[in-house]
């Protein structure tokens, strides 16, 4: 496990692509919508997730793949959507899988099939791996990571296969043996000669309880292996995917335990990992748990062999599946706002969904007709955007103390949406000309020393009209 390998995804659209739009809302990550992510090729990443399968399984080696990106990012849908890939459940499901993976141009599969079981024609690692998706943030509050992880798996193939003794024996030898040393010693990923020389002055009593620890440590990892065993044999497939999920978020303790558990006790033939995680807030964690001076990005080697780097969530990405409830103008403008402070897909659908609800009140008064849409269309996602990412940044702002969020604008993907707002060709205005207009209007909103209007040919701004907007939405940034 100690090749690290990191792998950029490419998140292109396809040019002609007839994507469903769907609301501007967050999706439970279910199974059922990750099946529906991966049929309608959710922001692009259904390929991506089919590829995964090139690498996850080898029949002679323990594979462990990180999926890395920040929070917010998708990680847990993208997890799910290879659950599901891996796992079907039905013949409905099958045949929505199989013709997906049509469709995105994997030609040497074959082509749509009628029910689950042509699938493996079309899906041929789906009869060779079972998945088991495990939310690690939701366990760390047990003390030790491996019987967190014993005790899950456990209760998922009693559910989802038959009733095995044999797996309930098992589990209940490895949740006696780990109790035993875990209670005693902690974190136990230490050699029987390390824990020989940390004990060797305690007399010959603690020696012989170390050295009877240590055999204990050789049982479990037989132990596992048998567990393993029986649940190949209860799923009749011939590996295992562990898919984990939420690391980062756990306790720092439980985090790298449970990262040296898998090392120690799973590094099984055809075992494989595929773990959630945003390497950069991991290697906090660990440097919390070690010391500050500790070599995280190194420790994380030893576990990983690939780490998957998924992108930031493009504009292009997003419009292609979302709809629009609340014009056009202010959402381009949010989006280029998102692209230019560098949201995530959960700031997006967060923000946008603040947008539509702003959308139904009546913040501009009638007599305020000539500037009400550069107001709205620009001002208000300005202030949504600044509120997310910097409190302080919107009292600058309103104060006069900033124009750079207003200007910068003119840098962005929305500059055409802008020159349309000012009533200026985008073809025929240069951007220094728009941006010294958005200085002059800011002047005049926000400054002490400002005019109270500012005119651009027939458009009049005017110092009052924003103030009564401002006044109407002060609730959202007190």
């Amino acid at each position: 496990m100690g090749l690290s390998e990191v792998i950029v995804i490419e998140n292109q659209p396809t040019k002609g692509e007839n994507m469903p739009e769907l609301d501007v809302k967050l999706l439970e990550p279910t199974k059922e919508n990750a099946l529906e992510a991966f049929v309608s090729n959710y922001l692009f990443r259904s390929k991506n997730v089919w590829s995964i399968l090139d690498i996850i399984y080898d029949p002679n080696r323990s594979t462990v793949i990180a999926i890395d990106g920040d929070w917010g990012s998708g990680k847990t849908f993208f997890l799910r959507e290879l659950e599901v890939i891996l796992f079907p459940g039905n013949e409905q499901n099958g045949f929505r899988i199989s013709n997906a993976i049509s469709k995105f141009g994997f030609s040497n599969y074959g082509k749509g099939v009628e029910s689950i079981e042509d699938c493996s024609s079309i899906v041929p690692l789906v009869d060779s791996l079972y998945p088991f998706y495990f939310d690690a943030w939701k366990s760390d509050y047990q003390g030790d990571p491996l019987i967190a992880l014993i005790l899950a798996m456990t209760h998922q193939f009693t559910i989802e296969c038959e009733k095995s003794d044999e797996l309930l024996s098992i589990a209940s030898k490895l949740v006696k043996a780990v109790s035993t040393f875990s209670f005693s010693f902690g974190p136990f990923s230490f050699s029987p000669g390390e824990m020989i020389e940390a004990f060797k002055d305690n007399g010959e009593n603690s020696l012989e309880f170390v050295v009877s620890s240590a055999a204990a440590q050789e049982q479990t990892q037989s132990l596992i292996k048998k567990y393993i065993e029986e649940v190949l044999r209860l799923t009749n497939r011939k590996g295992l995917v562990l898919i984990i999920d939420e690391l980062d978020r756990c306790r720092p303790t439980f985090a790298v335990e449970l990262l040296e558990r898998i090392k120690h006790y799973f590094d099984i033939p055809g075992i494989s990992f595929v773990i959630g995680v945003n390497i950069n807030q991991l290697q906090n964690t660990i440097r919390n748990h070690y010391g500050q001076s500790f070599d995280a990005k190194r420790y994380l080697k030893r576990f990983f062999d690939f780490r998957i780097k998924l992108p930031v969530v493009t504009t292009e990405m997003f419009q292609n599946h979302y709809c629009y409830e609340f014009g056009d103008n202010n959402h381009t403008i949010l989006d280029a706002l998102c692209d230019h402070y560098q949201l995530s897909l959960r700031d997006r659908i967060q923000l946008h969904t603040r947008l539509v609800k702003l959308g139904s009140l009546s913040i501009i008064d009638y007599q305020d007709y000539r500037d009400r849409p550069f107001g709205r269309e620009i001002l208000i996602p300005l202030l949504l955007v600044l509120d997310y990412v910097d409190e302080d940044a919107v009292n600058d702002f309103l104060h006069g103390k900033n124009s750079a969020p207003l200007t910068d604008l003119t840098y962005t993907n929305a500059f055409r949406s802008i020159c349309s707002l000012l009533g200026l060709s985008s073809i025929n205005t240069e951007r220094s000309e728009v941006r010294e207009h958005l200085e002059n209007i800011y002047t005049c909103w926000f400054s002490p020393e400002g005019n109270e209007t500012y005119k651009i040919d027939k458009i009049e701004f005017r110092k009052q009209s924003v103030l009564n907007m401002l006044n109407k939405i002060s609730f959202l940034f007190s």
